[in-house]
């Protein structure tokens, strides 16, 4: 059973006060007048930085006082939000320093972006639990979520960001992919959240498990945003239109230190914490088809990569259906893999 501690309320209500605080200042700093490069970095220490350095230093220390899986979860955590704000700081640097607008894509800096997105489903893959299936199962569904990470990341950047980005300064294809890659992330990390979370319920998840879930949600939603930010932000280079792009990404990270303050003023008395549990699928027939649609999608995604007859703008498309042709031989050989074991 787990109590709170007695000044646990007051410790809650000052979190909650100040969330609330950051983005009525977020918000009041359209009202000052203030150039455009002041706006985006002050906006961004509040609303976004400083939320992460929260979490990092809030995380790290429950990683110490917490056991087994939970403290893998509270370790991924602090060092996911470490490596952001490093990122992050060098993306307010550049802006006040270079370029209002930020650095060009591709930079370096994507790719610790890349490392903290593997960290948070690396947290997300470390509490969720598929009962009594074998890893090979736990290894095939992850190669389902990637295939259609795959496909859709290809629709998203054919139908909408390849056209978005094509007209604007510092745009082009290579920006176009990145964007759909941003964009599909949080897909997914919107996805996932939604599975664990319609375990609530059934599965008892705990007032701290819940504020990661409400978190990951919110942090999906703010990366599937990506495009059209980053658009608006190449196009009129003003913190007006990346406050609200802050504030949604911002108030998810906040609600991750939101969870570590609820951790930490509730005694748990348990030593290991229960893993995360998706629902199982009622429908028999969706493990059966899923496949079928996703090899479905391998000659879709070779048509489109030849209608760009050799452009340059072929190559994501090219690239990604030799991945998808990868992934489905691995897991057809998982699958039989998964078949042995079950007989």
């Amino acid at each position: 059973m787990a109590s709170w501690t007695p000044q646990a309320r007051t410790v809650r209500l000052l979190g909650w006060a100040g969330l609330g605080t950051l983005v009525v200042l977020r918000l009041g700093l359209g009202l000052l007048d203030l150039t455009s490069a002041a706006n985006m970095v002050v906006g961004s220490i509040l609303i976004y930085l400083l939320p992460m350095v929260l979490t990092a230093v809030g995380a790290g220390a429950l990683v110490v006082s917490t056991k087994g899986i939970e403290r893998r979860f509270w370790f991924m955590l602090s060092a996911a939000s470490g490596v952001l704000v490093c990122t992050e700081s060098y993306w307010t640097w550049f802006v006040v320093v270079v370029d209002p607008r930020g650095p060009g894509m591709p930079a370096l800096f994507q790719l610790y972006q890349s490392l903290a997105a593997a960290l948070f489903f690396g947290l997300v893959a470390t509490m969720t639990s598929f009962g009594r299936s074998p890893g090979v199962t736990r290894v095939r569904f992850y190669l389902d979520v990637l295939g259609a990470m795959i496909v859709v990341t290809v629709v998203m950047y054919r139908l909408w960001t390849l056209d978005l980005f094509a007209g604007a300064e510092r745009g082009g294809w290579v920006v176009s992919a990145i964007a759909s890659v941003y964009s599909v992330t949080g897909v997914a990390l919107l996805a996932v959240a939604v599975m664990i979370g319609l375990g609530w319920k059934a599965f008892g998840l705990k007032s701290w498990e819940r504020l990661v879930v409400v978190s990951l949600m919110l942090y999906g939603l703010g990366l599937m945003s990506f495009p059209g930010w980053y658009h608006s932000l190449l196009v009129a280079a003003t913190a007006l239109e990346s406050s609200w792009y802050e504030i949604v990404l911002g108030s998810g990270y906040y609600l991750f230190f939101m969870a570590v303050v609820y951790r930490s003023t509730t005694r748990e008395r348990v030593d290991r914490l229960e893993s995360w549990r998706i629902p199982r699928l009622r429908r028999r027939w969706l493990p059966v088809l899923y496949p079928v649609v996703l090899s479905l999608a391998l000659p879709v995604l070779g048509w489109m990569a030849l209608e760009m007859g050799g452009q340059p703008q072929g190559i994501p498309i090219t690239f990604a259906t030799f991945v998808l042709a990868a992934v489905l031989i691995l897991r057809s050989w998982l699958s039989a893999l998964e078949g042995v074991h079950h007989r």
